[in-house]
């Protein structure tokens, strides 16, 4: 030991080096959060509601606060996570679905699904998926599959292409519905037009399931949308759409 230096001094220096990386240790991870938060997409599916309690929205980290607070969350929902879905719905109606109304911003907790009404009176039981439909449930599980990591906006209601297209902070605007054929009825193209032109949004719509072009489709046609289109494996023909683009092949599956 060196002469005139007391041990408790060493003590507090081999102590000190184990205490500075602990707090560079949290430090770095505090930076990693803030980092992820500076970079995110949000998307909007515009559908007939959604269902918070699926597995495959529920996420072991929560949303920020300081997010929700940015994006004007009004409500937050803690959800039952015990119970089959009938029970878990009556469980929660008091807390949150019967106190939802049009102006709210809903976040659902444990997710990363942030819900609102596109339009008043679409159903008993706003933003909520009608179990016997699953639509909107299922079109925004496409969204979560192409990316795990996106922000949901879910408004029920079609008339929720113009709320979507005015909040600042969604990226996205997704829709999936229209007629059988794509038989043109206009309408929604008013809204998404809005959306990409003066909002500065990026639309995408979904082509009809039939194999009928998408140029005339009000959803996926217009040229400021992307068109989409599925391909089912097991059909012999199916379609894909892009703008005025359409190509058909032969899908052969292997014996």
């Amino acid at each position: 030991m060196a002469k005139g230096l007391p041990s408790f001094l060493i003590i507090f220096i081999m102590i000190s080096g184990c205490l500075d990386d602990s707090i560079t240790s949290e430090s770095n991870e505090i930076e990693i959060q803030e980092d992820f938060w500076d970079s995110y997409s949000v998307v909007a599916p515009v559908d007939t509601g959604i269902n918070p309690y699926h597995d495959h929205f529920q996420k072991n980290q929560s949303l920020p606060q300081s997010f929700l607070d940015e994006f004007g969350v009004t409500m937050t929902c803690e959800l039952t996570q015990t119970g089959t879905w009938e029970e878990r719905v009556e469980a929660d109606r008091e807390t949150c679905w019967n106190l939802i109304t049009y102006n709210d911003t809903v976040y659902f907790s444990g997710t990363w699904i942030i819900g609102a009404m596109g339009e008043e009176g679409w159903s008993e039981t706003p933003i909520l998926d009608d179990p016997n439909d699953g639509h909107g449930t299922a079109v925004t599980g496409a969204v979560i599959d192409a990316n795990p990591d996106a922000v949901i906006f879910f408004l029920e209601g079609f008339d929720g292409v113009r709320r979507a297209a005015e909040h600042p902070m969604v990226d996205i605007i997704t829709t999936s519905f229209g007629p059988i054929g794509s038989i043109p009825v206009s309408g929604i193209e008013d809204d998404t037009e809005y959306a990409v032109n003066e909002m500065g949004k990026i639309h995408t719509g979904a082509c009809d399931n039939t194999a009928s072009t998408c140029v005339q489709d009000a959803t996926g046609g217009p040229p400021w949308s992307i068109g989409i289109a599925a391909v089912s494996y097991t059909h012999l023909r199916a379609h894909e759409t892009l703008r005025y683009v359409v190509c058909r092949g032969v899908v052969v599956k292997k014996k």
